[in-house]
């Protein structure tokens, strides 16, 4: 099937802002299961019958769809993995005495990664609180209720089905201060 070049830009485009689940979807569950569920016999499925939500280009077309010409320009820039001594090199002349953190990082940087949210660890080189930081004070912040928690189970499990009702008063004071 051909497509228009508007029509390739907004499926490249929802291709690069979500990924092969946007693809998936706009294109409807087409036969998926129809066979295996008995609606239709092998061999014998019918345009008509189908579930499409929309006509929507293979990944290999959007893949190979370049509107703006940008994959020569990426791939002549573009360095191999591993380490990049030259950036290394680079760094060393302009430092000036200021100390950094060479490490491995194996992993993508996802959408919702920001300043303010995501778990960022960088060996106490992060600006503000690092994650061990953050880490401790969560613990600090849940360590009473982990223990309250306890107290109620060994009770249950002491046989004491009722607590005093002094104690009962302390826990909802203490849940109403919680919240």
């Amino acid at each position: 099937m051909r497509y228009s070049r508007e029509s390739k830009v907004f499926w490249k485009l929802g291709y690069r802002l979500f990924g092969g689940r946007f693809v998936h979807f706009m294109g409807g569950l087409k036969h998926h299961g129809q066979v295996v569920t008995e609606k239709r016999e092998k061999g014998c499925l019918h345009p008509r019958h189908s579930e499409i939500n929309f006509a929507v280009p293979t990944k290999n077309i959007l893949r190979q769809f370049d509107p703006y010409g940008l994959a020569e320009i990426v791939s002549e820039n573009a360095s191999s993995h591993g380490i990049l001594e030259s950036m290394i090199s680079t760094l060393s002349e302009n430092l000036d005495g200021c100390s950094c953190c060479l490490t491995f990082d194996g992993k993508k940087l996802k959408q919702g990664l920001t300043a303010t949210s995501g778990d960022v660890d960088i060996f106490r080189f992060e600006d503000g609180p690092s994650l061990t930081d953050k880490r401790m004070v969560l613990e600090d912040t849940l360590s009473p209720y982990k223990e309250l928690l306890n107290n109620i189970t060994q009770r249950e499990s002491d046989g004491i089905g009722e607590i005093k009702k002094r104690e009962h008063s302390v826990l909802y004071s203490n849940l109403q201060i919680a919240q």
